[in-house]
């Protein structure tokens, strides 16, 4: 969910009206209306914000408006920057890679497609913790996470730097190698229709992945037990949006093929 920038006004007095209680500052202190812009009256970067001054209680609204203006990260809003550059290692990853990912995914699907390091100290469901308390990200009604769109920017930005393409890829394929043993396990039913309606967004999306990654031999490997659950779902824009992704790794004959199938 994208929330529009609110106006400045508007955004300084969100922003007093979230942390007002513990502190001293009227609402008619220029360093609100300062603190907004540099939020750039995003309502996600305000939360993050008002979170950062009840933090540091015995800090002055200039503090905070000085500590912004000096963050040296390159974030799209420096709130979310400072927030970003305290995360863990482990955290900024899980992160990261949430970021790559287009689709919404479970908690067990974050611990497929992340696989943090058995040398660190943070587990994936500590992980998305972390980032569920910090605004990062948010657990939906139906157990996926999802990230906002200025989050999912910037982290995705940062992935590009700091995550390998190959490490990148192998976690897509990864967790396209899961979905699909859970699809190849379950029974074209009415229960299992269910099941995998619930489930075909993660496995359009993480299609698209893998391809993009250029994960060939996943991709490929995956594709007829996808495009079977999505024809037994009637999901035929999904069907369309799958062959789409996977058609730049098929050879010229099968691309030739493809094209007719997509064109009827």
């Amino acid at each position: 969910l994208l929330l529009e920038p609110l106006a400045l006004t508007d955004a300084a007095r969100l922003l007093f009206g979230t942390v007002h209680p513990a502190r001293s500052e009227t609402v008619e202190d220029p360093a609100w209306q300062r603190l907004a812009e540099l939020c750039g009256g995003l309502p996600l970067a305000l939360v993050i914000l008002a979170g950062q001054i009840a933090a540091h209680s015995g800090w002055s609204l200039d503090d905070h408006v000085e500590r912004l203006e000096h963050s040296s990260s390159s974030a799209l809003v420096p709130s979310l920057a400072v927030a970003y550059e305290e995360l863990s290692p482990d955290v900024r990853r899980t992160l990261h890679l949430l970021a790559c990912h287009p689709g919404r995914l479970t908690r067990e699907e974050v611990e497929v497609f992340v696989r943090l390091s058995v040398k660190g100290d943070t587990s994936t469901a500590t992980a998305l913790r972390e980032l569920e308390r910090e605004r990062f990200i948010r657990l939906d009604d139906d157990g996926r996470y999802d990230l906002h769109d200025v989050v999912r920017a910037m982290a995705a930005e940062k992935a590009l730097v700091v995550e390998p393409l190959s490490s990148r890829r192998q976690a897509a394929a990864r967790l396209a190698d899961s979905v699909g043993a859970g699809l190849a396990a379950r029974v074209k039913d009415a229960a299992g229709l269910s099941a995998f309606v619930a489930q075909a967004e993660v496995c359009v999306t993480t299609m698209q992945l893998v391809a993009e990654y250029r994960a060939r031999e996943s991709a490929l490997a995956r594709l007829p037990l996808a495009e079977e659950w999505l024809e037994f779902a009637q999901r035929w824009q999904d069907i369309i949006l799958v062959l789409q992704a996977v058609r730049p790794l098929l050879r010229d004959d099968d691309v030739t093929d493809l094209d007719i199938r997509l064109a009827d």
